[in-house]
């Protein structure tokens, strides 16, 4: 059976995708939330059972369309591959793990297919459990207005969990919002960013520790033309929580010259500055240092990370 994997920790599973079933009853050894609205009903159950956080879950979910005509689903702008309807942590008063940010050129919203008249669509959606409480989510076409949609939400449903309340770690080039997740000591999650509006980004960083003192440093683009400018980022965390308003040294060495600039690291521990385009003339697959320092507590704690120059 093939799966599509996307982002978010949601995996579809195509093979049940579209479905379909006649309406049945929820059993009672099912743990079970659902709403109706606008002519369909969304159901979405568990076995009952605990759940261990932190680790894969798997929801049966039905859609039930109660009209006699076809209903359209739309397509979601944020995974770009239809995933409607979906299953989705949450926090305990209900706010989503995830922002949606508006369609972009690249991922446009558009209907993906509709549910027949008087038919149910059954699919399973397997997802991490990062959070002890879900919610499912469909959003479809409304006849009444051309290109206006509805997004029918469930009440939250709260799994019972088992082991330790974990927090998922943050992954490289993914957004979430703060607290969502925890950075392990080679991820830097930077705030904002072209997609994931009022979030972070996970980015790979390179980190030294010191005791309960973690130094990391991040470069924006791994590799980049010399005309571009590079962003370098810094992070000092102490006992694992970022600080804030301490003064970063960044040292910038390529060849024929020397970078220094001395931002303050803001709330979440980082400090960033850039080098400006045609700052140096380079070669090839050229590496390009930069070691960050903070001083903390009368001590200088480094780290260093390097990008690689092109000149196509």
């Amino acid at each position: 059976m093939s799966r599509i994997v996307l982002p978010l920790g949601i995996i579809l599973t195509a093979a049940t995708a579209m479905a379909f079933s006649p309406v049945r009853a929820a059993s009672p050894s099912r743990l079970v939330t659902s709403a109706s609205g606008h002519g369909v009903r969304l159901t979405v159950s568990f076995p009952r059972h605990p759940y261990p956080l932190g680790q894969e879950a798997v929801a049966a979910v039905r859609l039930t369309n109660l009209t006699g005509r076809p209903i359209p689903l739309k397509g979601d702008p944020f995974i770009c591959l239809g995933a409607n309807p979906a299953v989705i942590p949450v926090t305990a008063d209900g706010r989503t793990s995830y922002p949606n940010p508006d369609p972009g050129p690249y991922c446009p919203m558009h209907p993906t297919h509709a549910i027949p008249a008087r038919r149910t669509l059954v699919t399973t959606i397997h997802f991490t459990l990062g959070r002890p409480w879900v919610v499912g989510q469909v959003t479809i076409l409304l006849a009444s207005r051309h290109g206006a949609a509805f997004t029918l939400r469930t009440p939250l449903l709260r799994l019972p969990t088992r082991g330790n309340a974990v927090i998922p770690p943050c992954h490289i080039h993914q957004g979430y919002p703060a607290g969502y997740c925890v950075d392990p000591p080679n991820v830097m999650s930077i705030p904002g960013g072209w997609l994931f509006q009022n979030s972070l980004i996970g980015w790979r960083a390179s980190y030294r520790r010191y005791g309960d003192v973690i130094v990391k440093a991040a470069a924006a683009n791994p590799m980049i033309n010399d005309r571009v400018p590079e962003t370098v980022y810094g992070q000092i965390l102490v006992g694992g929580k970022p600080v804030s308003g301490i003064r970063m040294t960044a040292v910038w060495r390529y060849r024929g010259g020397m970078k220094v600039c001395r931002p303050f690291a803001g709330a979440h521990g980082i400090a960033s500055c850039s080098e400006p385009a045609l700052a140096f003339q380079s070669q090839d697959n050229q590496r390009i240092p930069i070691e960050v320092a903070f001083a903390y507590h009368h001590r200088t704690y480094t780290v260093q990370t390097t990008y690689e120059a092109s000149v196509d």
